[in-house]
């Protein structure tokens, strides 16, 4: 983000900006929470570039996208999966180890938004955390024959 690198990513054609990256929480309403849905359960990766004024618009075409964006994304795709593809059972504790510390900051999150709601309204959201976070954890054995262990169930509220 400081806009220097040893390495830079750009494309010859496209802007030299730095790539002001962040891991954000997800957000619904968005194209790819159909591919996360359970429905089809497809990991995503959802790169945003807000504000983009012609996002759903007419003027909504590739000549908009610019080429070093558009460039970074695909390494982030490409890295990612190669990481995936070659995922073994021996990685299932360091894997584990990630998603349980960020379930706990997840689980911090949603049990501090339910202050102001009822008793039924917080039950629903913790239990919707529950789920989501078992979710995460199931979602290893897509990676690795057998199941690894899951990590110990942090989330009981």
């Amino acid at each position: 983000m400081t806009g220097t690198a040893k390495w830079p990513l750009v494309a010859p054609e496209g802007g030299r900006d730095a790539l002001r990256a962040a891991m954000v929480p997800l957000t619904l309403g968005s194209d790819h929470e159909v591919y996360s849905a359970s429905s089809w359960s497809i990991p995503a990766i959802y790169l945003n570039d807000w504000p983009d004024r012609f996002i759903h618009t007419n003027a909504d075409t590739p000549s908009k996208i610019d080429p070093t964006k558009l460039k970074r994304a695909g390494f982030i795709a490409a890295a990612t999966g190669l990481v995936l593809a070659n995922a073994t059972a021996a990685d299932a504790p360091e894997i584990v180890r990630v998603i349980e510390e960020a379930a706990l900051h997840r689980a911090a999150e949603a049990r501090s938004q339910t202050r102001d709601l009822s008793p039924v309204e917080a039950a629903n959201r913790l239990r919707f955390q529950v789920a989501y976070e078992t979710q995460m954890f199931d979602s290893m054995s897509r990676f690795f024959a057998p199941h690894p262990p899951p990590g110990p169930r942090l989330l009981t509220f």
